[in-house]
């Protein structure tokens, strides 16, 4: 399993070094040789060498949710330092993903007072 694959699978024709049109292709090789399950993992699907794609049986993508399934909900933010119309309205945001949900609240709980429009930014 690869994380923040673009890292890894950039797109080569935009490549500014030698070395990252290199490390795509060495990654593609490894991949093509490989005999087992690889995954990657990214968020940023449209940096990746058209050539990648090709490396993979599938593609899946996760988007954020829409409405209320996505609401992470005032209970998820307890105990953090906001006051409780700003915690109403963070805790009202649509479309965060459950890594965004992750930093706002990191946000609220060592942070200083955070706003809706501090987390949407």
């Amino acid at each position: 399993m690869i994380d923040e694959a673009d890292t890894l699978f950039g797109d080569r024709t935009k490549a500014q070094r030698s070395w990252e049109r290199s490390q795509t292709h060495e990654i593609l090789q490894a991949l093509e040789n490989f005999r087992g399950l690889s995954i990657a993992i990214t968020n940023l699907e449209k940096t990746f060498d058209e050539a990648s794609f090709r490396s993979f049986f599938t593609r899946w993508l996760f988007s954020a949710q829409s409405g209320s399934t996505n609401r992470p909900g005032a209970g998820v933010f307890s105990g953090c330092r906001c006051s409780e119309a700003n915690l109403g309205e963070v805790s009202r945001l649509e479309g965060l993903t459950s890594g965004d949900i992750s930093a706002v609240h990191k946000r609220l709980m060592y942070g200083s007072e955070t706003t809706a429009a501090k987390v949407q930014n």
